[in-house]
């Protein structure tokens, strides 16, 4: 068993990050083995090979640019399948690292690729999402547009209105002065 400054050691994060991802809420909590889980009044976590083959895949994933969603969907997908494709563990810092062999590095290939696919379908839901809203705002602009033309008719109404209010009321005062004998 692996405690947490050995696997932050190992992957090259900081113990918070490994207490943040493996809280009892935290992004990779499901992926892992209880007992390194935290939380449920737990002061010391006990990580085993597999959980910090996973939390290192995960980090690699992060650093590839993935958020923390989409890692979470990536590992998810490789659970599903009982961690086939799991890369080996990494190893400790100062520990001489032999050549990788063509299987591992295939494998690596694959969860890249694999990554590279979660990442482009959740950018497509994206442009998806993206093309609605546009859609949406170019109805309002153009909603905008009819109404200005609306408001423009109203002014326009009622100053016509107001030029026949006054007209009325000089048509008044000239018939009261024509049925009056004229002015003076």
């Amino acid at each position: 068993m692996t405690k947490t400054k050995d696997v932050a050691d190992r992957i090259g994060v900081s113990t918070a990050t490994i207490r943040i991802w493996t809280a009892e809420d935290g992004p990779f909590s499901p992926f892992i083995s209880d007992e390194a889980r935290g939380g449920r009044g737990r002061v010391q976590r006990n990580f085993t090979d597999e959980d910090v083959r996973v939390l290192a895949h995960a980090k690699m994933l992060s650093d590839s640019g993935m958020t923390l969603e989409q890692v979470a969907a990536a590992l998810a997908s490789m659970q599903e399948n009982a961690w086939q494709n799991l890369p080996a563990m990494p190893p400790l810092p100062g520990e001489d690292v032999a050549m990788v062999p063509a299987d591992s590095a295939a494998l690596v290939v694959k969860n890249i690729q694999h990554a590279l696919q979660v990442a482009e379908g959740a950018l497509d839901k994206e442009k998806t999402a993206h093309e609605h809203t546009r859609e949406r705002l170019m109805d309002a602009r153009e909603q905008i547009g009819e109404l200005r033309g609306r408001l423009a008719a109203l002014r326009l109404y009622q100053v016509v209105l107001a030029i026949v209010a006054v007209l009325a009321v000089v048509a008044v005062v000239v018939l009261y002065i024509t049925l009056r004998g004229g002015v003076g």
